[in-house]
């Protein structure tokens, strides 16, 4: 969690050079408040999305803001968990590789661990095309505490049950994305901040302003 402080210092000068009396700045820092908050989600969605190929529309979960009017703050909530490729998009499996929105796992495979899970996409860790950045830390079928033995049957198709295990779940890793995003951040929420302040004072002073004088 990311939390940026205001600073209202140009926010105070616009104020009193467009002489706004203090009912009229609250209504606008909160105004602006809420478009900073909006405008920064969608700033840490595309940014994160364009380096790591997943979707805004798949991030928007993973990402909230919120704004504190008391002490004109905006507290940034992003989960920077490594985000299964299963879940980044519809997938299409072929011959070479899995293919989930913009994310190819080649050498990768569907299957069902239990009878119960979802499909999930995987691929075996002798595999060539295994790169420990782009799957998961836990092994599956290591024979680690847990019972595997209704596996080989199960799957068969890919070979032996030596050859092919453990699996790794295929995942994108999304915290490098996520810092680096973070890290242009501060200075764009203070920025649209000042921008959104500017034109919500001048509608309270000078449009709602003068309709509440005639």
């Amino acid at each position: 969690m990311i939390g940026f402080q205001i600073d209202l210092s140009a926010a105070n000068d616009a104020a009193e050079a467009i002489v706004a009396d203090s009912r009229q700045l609250h209504a606008a820092v909160a105004g602006a408040l809420d478009d900073a908050s909006v405008s920064a989600t969608k700033f840490l969605k595309k940014s994160v999305s364009k380096i790591t190929g997943v979707s805004q529309r798949r991030l928007a979960v993973r990402v909230k803001m919120r704004r504190y009017q008391a002490d004109e703050s905006v507290t940034l909530w992003v989960g920077a968990n490594p985000m299964p490729v299963h879940t980044v998009g519809t997938a299409r499996e072929n011959t070479r590789s899995v293919v989930a929105g913009r994310i190819v796992r080649r050498g990768a495979f569907w299957a069902q661990i239990g009878n119960y899970d979802p499909l999930r996409v995987f691929i075996r860790e002798k595999s060539r095309h295994y790169k420990p950045q782009l799957y998961g830390g836990v092994a599956y079928g290591d024979g680690d505490g847990e019972d595997y033995s209704g596996w080989k049957s199960k799957f068969s198709q890919w070979g032996s049950f030596t050859h092919r295990f453990p699996l790794r779940l295929a995942v994108v890793n999304l915290y490098d994305a996520v810092d680096d995003a973070i890290y242009d951040l501060e200075d764009f929420v203070q920025d649209n901040f000042d921008k959104h302040f500017i034109r919500r004072l001048k509608y309270e002073v000078l449009v709602k302003g003068k309709g509440a004088k005639k």
